[in-house]
C-alpha cells in the first residue's frame, strides 16, 4: 500500500461523509451544497487518470 492509495481512500471516506451529510440536510442548512461538488470531482478524475496511464 503506498501512498496514493491511501489519499484515494481518504477521499472516498470524505466521499461517504459528505453524501450523509447532505442527505440529513446538514449541508443544505448552512448553505454548503458546494462541497458535494468539490469532494465529488476528484473522485470521477481520479480513475480516469488511472485507466488513461494504462492506455
Amino acid at each position: 500500500m503506498d501512498v496514493e492509495d491511501i489519499v484515494f481512500a481518504v477521499c472516498y471516506l470524505a466521499a461517504i461523509v459528505v453524501v450523509v451529510l447532505h442527505y440529513t440536510g446538514w449541508l443544505e442548512e448552512r448553505n454548503l451544497n458546494w462541497i458535494v461538488f468539490a469532494v465529488a470531482a476528484p473522485i470521477f478524475v481520479w480513475p480516469l487518470g488511472r485507466l488513461l496511464t494504462f492506455w
